[in-house]
C-alpha cells in the first residue's frame, strides 16, 4: 500500500483506484469469512478511495464505484456515505499537506465544486 499512497501524492488517480480495489478484496474476504466488521470497514474505504479518485478527476472511478456497488448488491446508509466522504477527505488533507512536505504545489482540481463534494 505504501506505494500507491506514495504514487497518490505525486498526483496518480491509477493509485487511488488501485487503493479502493486492495479494499475491495478486503470486502470481498470480510464477506466470506462473515466478518461483518472488516466488511464495513472496508466498504468505507473502498467508496472513500473512489470518492478520491474522482475528486482527482479520475475518469473511470464513477463507473468502478458504481460497478462494486452492483456486483455487491450495497445500498450505502447515510451513516456509510458520511463515513466514506470524511475519509476521503481526511486522507485528501494528508495527500495535500504530504505534498506540502515535498514542496509540490497542491492539485489543480482543489478549487473545482467536484473538489468539494463527495455526495455525488
Amino acid at each position: 500500500m505504501q506505494s500507491y499512497e506514495k504514487a497518490a501524492v505525486l498526483g496518480s488517480t491509477a493509485a487511488l483506484t488501485s487503493l479502493a480495489s486492495l479494499y475491495k478484496a478486503e470486502y470481498h474476504q470480510s464477506e466470506i469469512n462473515n466478518n461483518s466488521s472488516a466488511k464495513d470497514a472496508a466498504l468505507v474505504n473502498v467508496i472513500a478511495y473512489y470518492n478520491l479518485a474522482i475528486k482527482r478527476g479520475d475518469i473511470g472511478a464513477q463507473t468502478r464505484k458504481e460497478v462494486f456497488s452492483d456486483v455487491y448488491n450495497i445500498d450505502l446508509t447515510k451513516q456509510e456515505q458520511s463515513l466514506a466522504s470524511k475519509k476521503a477527505n481526511i486522507t485528501y488533507k494528508e495527500i495535500l499537506r504530504k505534498r506540502r512536505d515535498l514542496g509540490l504545489a497542491s492539485f489543480e482540481d482543489e478549487n473545482s465544486s467536484a473538489a468539494k463534494d463527495f455526495s455525488r
